[in-house]
């Protein structure tokens, strides 16, 4: 009677079985296709917040730098999915790409290399009429001007997928203020 005993013992003691295996392998392949798509959403999310932190304190930067040097800076971007920002010396010649000539001219450069799948939309400020794609900083007031010196407004928009805008915003004092365009983005207010 022991002889039977133990080998009921032996038979419950055991591993899985196969078709166990496979029932887990299976469960866990449908969470993993079910998970892909919101982890996608996510890291779209967080390159787009990253961007627009990135430019929020690339301009902050510029502001304060302007003002500590006492010497005219110069913003300049470039848009399209190749994008960048470059904060300069007024007297530096930028290309296309925010390539400043020397590395000293050049204060700081944000490319869109850093955020794979963001885009600058748009760059536009405006003093009085017309519209351009850069703008200098007044290290005696820390204005954003033109380069006769007159305030300017305006703002730059970075998408991503989702579709999901995010706008820089900057008044004629300089101060920056970011906002959701269209989307929904954890930490940010939509824009007015």
């Amino acid at each position: 009677m022991r002889a039977g005993l133990g080998n009921a013992r032996r038979r419950t003691s055991g591993g899985l079985t196969l078709i166990e295996m496979l029932a887990a392998v299976a469960i866990l392949a449908i969470l993993t296709v079910l998970a892909a798509p919101s982890f996608e959403d996510f890291r779209v999310r967080e390159r787009l917040k990253g961007a627009a932190h990135n430019v929020f304190i690339s301009l902050q930067m510029a502001r304060s730098e302007a003002v500590e040097r006492n010497e005219i800076l110069v913003v300049s971007f470039g848009t399209g999915t190749g994008w960048c920002l470059a904060v300069h010396t007024a007297n530096t010649t930028v290309n296309g790409d925010c390539e400043c000539a020397t590395a000293t001219e050049c204060i700081k450069r944000v490319t869109s290399t850093e955020f794979p799948g963001v885009t600058l939309a748009q760059a536009q400020f405006s003093a009085g009429g017309g519209n351009v794609g850069s703008f200098r900083i007044d290290p005696r007031r820390g204005q954003i001007v033109d380069a006769t010196g007159a305030p300017m407004t305006g703002s730059v928009r970075l998408d991503a997928a989702g579709p999901r805008q995010v706008r820089a915003d900057l008044n004629a004092l300089g101060r920056v203020r970011l906002c959701v365009e269209t989307g929904y983005l954890p930490g940010f207010v939509q824009c007015s």
